[in-house]
């Protein structure tokens, strides 16, 4: 999921790995439409999230199993800083994401690029990732496609995804996202199939509690294309499945 503000910002989805985190991004569809621009030099997030299933690259990750993630942001001035921390309820797995990124508008073009470092704590892992990504705002009716590619170190590879989604702003206080996002790897997931890799489609929603502090939610659905676990063990995760997540975050 990309992060879209409604001010006009432009985040990467630099916590990718947990969908949930969608919560930061619709946060600020209600924390930001309502905010006074330029009313602070920084701004501080933090979201606490639950995922049914731990989705990345069309693939769910754990099996079935749930995510649950702690993230920390702090922004000014276009730079992003955070972290963020998920862990799963139903079996062992812990992972922590330390990110940088810079965002910028030009025009009705958003631009954003930044640096993550990942660490697998249960397989004493790690891994660099380099990601940029690109949006327009230029449509009507508040449509906006956007592109995004992450660059793994660790596997040498890349992974694409290309999204269109919109902004309802149905009552006061609530905003409501339906996307459609289509993924394509190469060689990013080392051995899953390169190429076309999945298609998922969704809604995210996000209502304002208290000032300062908004629930999200996230419901969607993903379809693989071309999978083939005989040939490409990474496939294995790459099915057809349901999935959501719920969280509340605060800002300030």
């Amino acid at each position: 999921m990309l992060r879209i503000k409604k001010v006009k910002e432009f985040k990467m989805k630099v916590i990718r790995r947990s969908l949930a985190s969608v919560a930061l991004a619709l946060s600020g569809l209600t924390a930001g439409a309502w905010a006074e621009e330029g009313s602070a030099p920084w701004s501080i997030s933090m979201t606490s999230a639950w995922d049914s299933r731990y989705v990345s690259e069309g693939r769910d990750n754990l099996d079935g199993d749930a995510l649950v993630g702690g993230t920390v942001e702090l922004e000014t001035s276009g730079v992003l800083a955070g972290a963020w921390y998920g862990s799963s309820p139903d079996t062992e797995y812990d992972e922590m994401n330390l990110y940088v990124e810079y965002g910028a508008q030009v025009g009705d073009v958003a631009l954003a690029a930044g640096y993550t470092w990942l660490s697998f704590r249960t397989d004493d892992e790690d891994d660099h990732e380099l990601f940029a990504g690109v949006a327009y705002d230029g449509l009507p009716g508040g449509v906006r496609p956007s592109v995004e590619a992450t660059w793994s170190a660790e596997a040498d590879g890349g992974f694409v995804e290309a999204s269109l989604s919109g902004v309802l702003d149905p009552v006061e206080r609530l905003a409501v996202e339906p996307f459609v996002t289509a993924g394509f790897n190469e060689g990013y997931v080392s051995d899953g199939h390169d190429g076309f890799n999945h298609v998922a489609a969704g809604l995210a929603a996000a209502v304002s509690l208290a000032e300062g502090v908004e629930l999200s939610a996230l419901i969607a659905y993903t379809w693989a294309v071309n999978a083939d676990e005989t040939r490409h063990p990474g496939d294995a995760g790459l099915e057809d499945f349901a999935y959501g997540g719920i969280a509340i975050t605060m800002n300030r």
